[in-house]
């Protein structure tokens, strides 16, 4: 199975225009190999969609499972499954998609 398939499946789904994002992992050492003390570690604010709820009624959502995005500082209701922390937030609060990393699948006709 491609690698990029399985990062999606996920066994939550989000509702109306609400995203679940898994927050890309902080580097805790440097390429140099210098060990990145927790205190000072930069909170990242991007990661994958992992579930992209339908939307708003006439708004439709233009996300997709598997994109990988830039969204905005402190916002989202974090969760924990499976030992990793997920946020849920609304669609609006993603600044940035990257399509090429996991474009958008195409409709079916």
């Amino acid at each position: 199975m491609d690698k990029k398939m399985e990062q999606v499946k996920f066994p939550y789904e989000a509702t109306a225009n609400n995203v679940c994002i898994r927050p890309n992992k902080q580097p805790e050492m440097t390429e140099g190999g210098i060990i990145i003390p927790q205190n000072v570690q930069q909170e990242y604010h991007s990661g994958v969609i992992m579930s992209v709820g339908p939307g708003l009624p006439g708004e439709p959502s233009a996300l997709w499972a598997g994109a990988e995005v830039v969204f905005t500082p402190n916002v989202g209701f974090p969760f924990e499954h499976g030992g990793e922390v997920y946020y849920i937030m609304q669609e609006h609060d993603i600044r940035l998609v990257n399509p090429k990393a996991f474009p958008r699948p195409k409709a079916e006709a």
